[in-house]
């Protein structure tokens, strides 16, 4: 008799997740970027960097906000 592998169980919805991958993204909200954003990630409400900085929603607005009014200021001069 010939033993079976044993099947490793995948995220439901895209069938490629390794059930660790699948764990960390449901459990601790943990997702990978890619593209522009690769080595970053998104853990719980938090955008963290590839050297682990973390910054969370309100904190990004306000330097965006930061940036918007700064931008501003040098077109009236």
């Amino acid at each position: 008799m010939r033993a079976r592998k044993p099947k490793t169980t995948t995220c439901f919805q895209c069938k490629t997740e390794h059930p660790d991958q699948h764990y960390e993204r449901v459990v601790y909200n943990k997702h990978e970027l890619h593209g522009p954003w690769a080595g970053w990630r998104m853990a719980g409400k938090d955008l963290v960097s590839p050297d682990g900085d973390r910054i969370s929603p309100h904190r990004l607005a306000g330097f965006l906000w930061t940036e918007r009014v700064k931008k501003r200021l040098r077109r009236k001069t």
